[in-house]
């Protein structure tokens, strides 16, 4: 059977795939999708890999008036399920059938170097609606609200988050990412390839410590205290030191940077290595820093239930 003779859902699936195998798409658990029938949502599980789409059962099945009566007129970020992503009510606000929301290493470069008239006059251009940045979950969704989610305003750019696409037309989905990853690239002007560069172990040293590779990782760029996307506060919110610092206290938190290498007390996990990849990356091509999301909101997050849970799902 081929692509074009699949049901939507079949197709939904695949999409999912390769959105999840695209790292500068999506990074380690991120981002999410969902797809209705009838009065029934089918939304990614908290804490899974779109990767996995076709060939685990990452998506759980709700029924939406169940959860639009529970989320409807909450103040708080209780989940109706532990298992639903925390984005559920993002997915039940939208009347069309296919919800993709995927975090966009370039709409996060864009987020991070540009000046927040610069980006919404690039939305404007692209015709996608800018959305400030927002608390993954009921707080971004009640953003997103006050707009209209009809068939002809579906595009959404989110500060600091990535991108989100609600449509029923499941085969234009795909050239439609990356019709905006292409001209979002343009604007920025870096190499694509720049985009898929990861973290490289390189072996322990002789005092213990793990020591890793970043190519370009320059050392007197040091990121504290600047949060780029909520799974940078969850997974990656580490502390930048010099590594002659190493020897005055060795905390767990700490990457001691070595030229282009760095240090770590404990072995990183391979979530910590995607999403430090892709804040390196996003730090090394942005010219200045702009806007990130405030260390009050990367704190309240990182300790939040949900996210506590995806750590403890992705160790």
């Amino acid at each position: 059977i081929t692509y074009k003779e699949m049901n939507d859902i079949d197709k939904f699936l695949i999409i999912s795939k390769e959105l999840g195998k695209d790292f500068s798409l999506i990074q380690g658990p991120g981002g999410n999708t969902s797809y209705k029938v009838n009065n029934e949502i089918n939304i990614k599980k908290t804490g899974t890999y779109l990767k996995n789409s076709t060939e685990k059962e990452i998506f759980i099945k709700e029924n939406l008036d169940e959860l639009q009566t529970f989320y409807k007129n909450r103040n708080d970020n209780k989940k109706y399920r532990k298992e639903l992503s925390i984005e559920t009510p993002l997915h039940i606000i939208f009347k069309q059938r296919f919800v993709f929301h995927y975090h966009s290493i370039l709409s996060i470069i864009l987020s991070v170097s540009k000046d927040l008239k610069e980006i919404k006059n690039i939305c404007e251009n692209l015709k996608i609606k800018w959305i400030p940045y927002k608390r993954p979950g009921n707080e971004l969704a009640k953003e997103i609200s006050k707009f209209s989610t009809n068939e002809n305003n579906n595009k959404f750019f989110l500060q600091n988050h990535g991108m989100l696409i609600a449509t029923n037309d499941i085969d234009e989905v795909l050239d439609e990412i990356y019709y905006f990853e292409k001209l979002f690239l343009e604007i920025i002007g870096i190499n694509k390839n720049n985009l898929y560069r990861k973290v490289e172990p390189e072996g322990v040293r002789d005092d213990g410590f793990y020591e890793y590779k970043f190519r370009n990782l320059d050392k007197q760029k040091i990121i504290n205290d600047r949060i780029f996307f909520p799974d940078h506060a969850v997974f990656a919110n580490f502390e930048f030191k010099d590594i002659k610092h190493l020897n005055e206290k060795n905390e767990d938190k700490v990457v001691y940077l070595k030229d282009q290498n760095f240090i770590v007390k404990k072995e990183l996990l391979g979530i910590e290595i995607e999403i430090l990849s892709a804040v390196f990356t996003i730090y090394n091509s942005s010219n200045k820093l702009c806007n990130y999301i405030s260390n009050k909101d990367a704190a309240d997050l990182g300790v939040s239930e949900d996210e506590q849970f995806r750590i403890e799902r992705n160790k």
